[in-house]
């Protein structure tokens, strides 16, 4: 089976890696799929890693470096740093189509792969890229830059990170190896206008932008920055806490940066569309199973427990509950948990049946937990 499906993702990519960004967008909104950033990354770094490795080699192996050789070397020794920016820098200097080819291979293994985790309907994907095939002429590989800019919203950040980075490893890796161009151009990709030096346009924008998101604009405080001269604007931003100043240094962006992205983070929620169907009576009975051996556990939980205090106080055995007041509290417990689950789900914008399925896997996946509580539960019927 995992050989069939090796031969599979094989023949998928051999048509997946000439997709344009036109096509990728169309492919991933078909799916309803919008794909974690790292997904991408990885697949940059680890192409990269053993090229980056050599050079770096062949650098320290020479007895004498000139300038240029020992700036590179900073950068270098510092690869696990590395921006996604970066990362699309070194490719397009290398110009290397084998290495691009590399790239693209590892890129869609990957992007199959977490297709497969999240259970994608196969035949879906397999129609799509079946019909490009007919449609389109594919004889050359994407053009890497228009690929990479193109396709950036088909990715979302995984909360605490930007860039492939922590928030903190971001700023460490702009201290350690970044330049200030390379901050300009990151803020830019993230939405934010910045340089060096802010004239008051730029810092009224980016200060409105920031004090939006917070949810602290006014149409007072607005007027106010509108009015604001160049040292009052460093004032306001001193009084929200914004790390905005008329003279920016590449840790000042990259702090702002930070703080732009930290603020849109939310739960990613975007549902996939083509999902495989599962057996539903085998899944059902598989359920029904585990709320089986709930009950099961708790009177076992419950013949233990005849040899307590209580009843050595007393000399008689706890009378032990009926199988249907387990089963009536089990049952109860799991539709108030369904009740709740259901409405914050119905929050997150999904439709009923991925709610529902979803709130089954919590509940069902995650039994020890809830079999704590139901002890405490039936310690309490038993007990008084």
């Amino acid at each position: 089976m995992a050989i069939e499906k090796k031969r599979m993702n094989h023949n998928l990519i051999d048509t997946l890696k000439y997709f344009d960004a036109t096509l990728i967008c169309q492919l991933f909104d078909e799916l309803g799929a919008s794909l974690p950033r790292t997904v991408r990354i990885e697949a940059l770094r680890t192409t990269l890693a053993p090229v980056v490795k050599a050079k770096r080699e062949a650098i320290h192996a020479k007895e004498t470096k000139d300038d240029e050789e020992i700036k590179s070397l900073s950068q270098l020794d510092n690869f696990g740093l590395w921006t996604e920016t970066q990362l699309e820098d070194w490719f397009l200097s290398a110009k290397d189509n084998s290495l691009y080819e590399t790239f693209i291979v590892d890129f869609w293994t990957r992007v199959l792969a977490w297709l497969d985790e999240k259970a994608v309907d196969e035949a879906l994907l397999e129609s799509f890229v079946a019909k490009a095939a007919t449609e389109h002429a594919f004889d050359a590989l994407p053009d890497f830059k228009r690929l990479s800019t193109e396709t950036f919203g088909c990715f979302y950040d995984e909360s605490g990170t930007l860039e492939g980075l922590d928030y903190q490893t971001f700023r460490n890796s702009m201290r350690e190896i970044g330049q200030m161009a390379l901050m300009v151009r990151i803020a830019k990709k993230y939405g934010l206008t910045l340089s060096r030096t802010m004239n008051k346009t730029h810092m009224r924008t980016t200060m409105k932008t920031l004090l939006e998101q917070c949810r602290q604009l006014t149409e007072t405080l607005s007027a106010e920055i509108d009015a604001a001269s160049i040292n009052e604007l460093e004032t306001l931003a001193t009084k929200y806490k914004l790390p905005l100043k008329s003279y920016l240094t590449k840790i000042d962006m990259a702090d702002l940066v930070v703080l732009h992205v930290r603020l849109k983070d939310k739960p990613h929620k975007k549902t996939l569309k083509a999902v495989k169907k599962t057996e539903p009576h085998t899944d059902l009975i598989e359920r029904l199973d585990r709320l089986e051996n709930m009950i099961s556990r708790l009177e076992k939980r419950f013949d233990a427990d005849q040899d307590t205090p209580a009843k050595q106080k007393t000399g008689e055995a706890i009378p032990r509950p009926s199988r249907s007041v387990l089963l009536d509290v089990v049952a109860g417990m799991f539709i108030f948990f369904l009740f709740i689950g259901l409405i914050s789900y119905f929050l997150d914008g999904l439709t009923p049946f991925n709610a529902l399925n979803n709130l089954f896997n919590r509940v069902t996946y995650r039994e020890y937990g809830l079999m704590e509580l139901y002890h405490t539960v039936i310690d309490f019927i038993i007990r008084g």
